[in-house]
């Protein structure tokens, strides 16, 4: 049995028009190149969800973030991973952006079980930001952590899109 997967990227809600659903299908290994009545169902459904949608979404124009304070300069370079929809293989995307009001659904189909005798119609797999860090020697610098606070705050405001999202130095107090 071969069943849609598929994996949602970069959604986080904040009020305007529709969203703009994109479906990505470089992942597909060509279930939805000889199933043409499945890749047109997908669309349409992406379509009315994304119709649905009237909060908007800033644009995400750069996944790498540097801030400079006096002699520190600290850089974050985030990347995402995510499941192949198709091979179930991890996929890292080490840079990436978003235009305002879009968000990305990378779709493919392979047989997935939920165990014995269960059939599973569909899944959806999350995408795990990570983020690397410079080396510096950051016990006696002062300007390293004002850098690092700076950035941390630019990134926060970028990838969270308004709602939640992948944060540095977050709190609740």
């Amino acid at each position: 049995m071969r069943v849609l997967h598929v994996i949602l990227f970069g959604l986080s809600l904040s009020a305007a028009q529709a969203v703009t659903i994109d479906l990505d299908y470089s992942y597909d290994g060509g279930f939805f190149t000889t199933n043409p009545e499945a890749k047109i169902a997908l669309e349409r459904a992406a379509a009315d969800v994304g119709a649905a949608i009237t909060r908007s979404l800033p644009a995400v124009s750069t996944s790498t973030f540097t801030a400079t304070s006096g002699s520190g300069t600290v850089e974050i370079q985030w990347g995402l991973q995510f499941a192949n929809p198709t091979t179930g293989a991890t996929i890292t995307l080490n840079s990436f952006a978003f235009a305002t009001d879009h968000f990305t659904i990378y779709v493919g189909a392979r047989a997935i079980s939920a165990g014995a005798g269960e059939d599973v119609l569909g899944q959806t797999l999350p995408v795990t930001p990570s983020a690397t860090f410079p080396q510096a020697d950051a016990s006696t610098n002062a300007d390293y952590f004002n850098a690092a606070a700076l950035v941390a705050y630019d990134s926060n405001v970028a990838l969270t899109r308004g709602g939640n999202g992948p944060v540095f130095f977050s709190s609740n107090t």
